[in-house]
C-alpha cells in the first residue's frame, strides 16, 4: 500500500502573512500603541493588550524590537492579514526577541528579508483564523535569506483549518535552533524551497501533522539533534531534495512514521534512533513532495548507516519503491539495528527496488522475519538475524 502523503499542499497566501501598513512610519518610541510602524530599534515598556489587527510594524532595515518580557496580545478577531508583528516590505537585520505574543488571527510574527532573527519568544494560540489556501503560523519566515528562529516556544493550539508552529518558504540558510515546538493544529515546521538551512536541536510533540517537514527543493539541509515525539503523523519528514544530511535524530511514539525519507538524492541519514512508532524508519520513492515546488520521484544513492529502529508496530526499518516506474535503486543500508519490530520485521526492501546494498545490519526479535529483501538486493555481508518470530530469518541475503 502507498504511503499517505504527509506533505502539506503549501498555497501561499503571502497576503495574508504580510499584509499593507495601517500607520504612517513615526520615531522609534519605547511606549507604542497597536498597528505602530517602527522605524528605530525600540524597547517595549508595556504590554499590547486586545490589538485589532496588527501588533506592530516594522518599517527599517538594521533595528532591534525588544519585548523586555511584555506581551503583544490581540484578539482573534476576523481581520485578514492579521499578525503580530509583521514586515512592511523587505527589512534587513531585524531582531525580534524577549516576550509572548497571543491570540492573532493568521501569523505571530512574520519576517521577510536577509539576516533577520526570532530569538526567545514564547507563541500561543495564533492562527484561529487559518482555512484552506492560507499559511498561517506561530513563525513565518518567507523570502528570508540567512534568517535565524531560535531559543523559542510555539504552541498553536487552536480549531482551524491548520496552523503550523513555523513556516520557512523560499528562505535558504534559514537556521532553526533550540526551539520548542508543541501541541500545533498542522506541522511542527514546515520547509520548503529553502536549501542550505539547518534544524538543530529542537523538539517537536503533539503535533496534529508532522513534527518537522522538509520538502520541496530544500537541497543540502542538515536536520540533527532533534527530538520528535507523540506527532500524529510523522516525527521527522525530508524528501524531494538532494544531498540532506539526517543525522543522531530521537523520534518516538509517532502515530504513522519515526522518520520518513521520501524522493531524497545523494543524502545520508545517520545515528538516527526510532522507537515506539507506527515504523521506525522509511525510504520512500513515489511521494514526490509538491510537484510546483521541486518534487522529483524516486530516492537513490542515498545512505542510512548506524541507525536504531526498536519496539515500532509494523517495521524497523523499510526502503520501498512504490511497485511501478518510481524506484527505491542504488541505496546503502550499513551497521543499523532493528530489534523487536512487529510483524513487518526488522528491514525489508520492497516494491521496485534493486541495487541496494545491505551490509552488517542487525536486526533481532522482530514479530516477523529479521531482514526481508526482494530479487536485486546486493548481499555485502555481515549481516546477523536471531530470534525473530517468522522463520526463515533472513529472505533475500544471507544472515549469521
Amino acid at each position: 500500500m502507498k504511503p499517505k502523503l504527509f506533505a502539506v499542499v503549501a498555497t501561499v497566501a503571502l497576503a495574508a502573512v504580510f499584509p499593507a501598513a495601517q500607520l504612517a512610519a513615526g520615531p522609534a518610541a519605547t511606549t507604542v500603541s497597536c498597528g505602530q510602524t517602527l522605524t528605530a530599534s525600540t524597547t517595549l515598556t508595556s504590554d499590547l493588550r486586545d490589538c485589532q489587527g496588527s501588533g506592530l510594524l516594522v518599517g527599517a532595515d538594521n533595528i532591534a524590537i525588544d519585548l523586555n518580557g511584555h506581551t503583544i496580545d490581540g484578539t482573534s478577531a476576523h481581520k485578514p492579514g492579521t499578525g503580530a508583528i509583521v514586515t512592511k516590505g523587505r527589512h534587513t537585520n531585524v531582531t525580534i526577541k524577549n516576550g509572548t505574543i497571543t491570540d492573532f488571527y493568521f501569523s505571530g510574527v512574520a519576517l521577510s528579508g536577509r539576516g533577520d532573527v526570532i530569538r526567545k519568544v514564547t507563541m500561543r494560540n495564533i492562527g484561529s483564523g487559518c482555512r484552506a489556501g492560507d499559511q498561517c503560523a506561530g513563525i513565518t519566515l518567507a523570502n528570508c535569506r540567512g534568517c535565524t528562529i531560535a531559543d523559542s516556544v510555539v504552541s498553536t493550539a487552536v480549531r482551524n483549518f491548520q496552523a503550523n508552529g513555523i513556516n520557512v518558504f523560499a528562505s535558504p540558510g534559514t537556521r532553526v535552533e533550540r526551539n520548542r515546538v508543541r501541541g500545533t493544529a498542522g506541522e511542527g515546521i514546515s520547509m520548503f524551497q529553502s536549501p542550505g538551512s539547518r534544524i538543530v536541536g529542537n523538539k517537536f510533540e503533539g503535533n496534529r501533522g508532522n513534527g518537522i517537514q522538509v520538502n520541496g527543493s530544500s537541497d543540502s539541509t542538515w536536520v540533527t539533534d532533534n527530538d520528535a515525539r507523540g506527532n500524529r503523523r510523522a516525527g521527522i519528514a525530508v524528501g524531494a531534495s538532494r544531498k540532506a544530511r539526517v543525522l543522531g535524530n530521537e523520534v518516538s511514539d509517532n502515530g504513522e512514521v519515526g522518520l520518513l525519507l521520501f524522493d531524497l538524492r545523494q543524502s545520508v541519514a545517520r545515528g538516527n534512533r526510532a522507537q515506539g512508532n507506527g515504523t521506525g524508519i522509511v525510504l520512500y520513492a513515489g511521494q514526490g513532495g509538491i510537484a510546483q515546488f521541486g518534487g522529483k520521484h524516486g530516492a537513490s544513492g542515498n545512505e542510512l548507516a548506524a541507525n536504531i529502529a526498536t519496539n515500532n508496530g509494523r517495521a524497523g526499518i523499510r526502503v520501498r519503491g512504490d511497485g511501478g516506474k518510481d524506484r527505491a535503486d542504488n541505496n546503502l543500508l550499513s551497521r543499523n539495528v532493528a530489534n523487536a519490530n512487529g510483524r513487518n520485521g526488522g528491514i525489508a526492501i520492497e516494491g521496485s527496488a534493486t541495487r541496494n546494498r545491505l551490509r552488517g545490519n542487525t536486526a533481532n526479535a522482530n514479530a516477523g522475519h529479521g531482514i526481508t529483501a526482494v530479487r536485486g538486493t546486493i548481499d555485502a555481508g555481515g549481516n546477523r538475524a536471531h530470534r525473530n518470530r517468522r522463520p526463515p530469518q533472513c529472505v533475500g541475503v544471507r544472515c549469521a
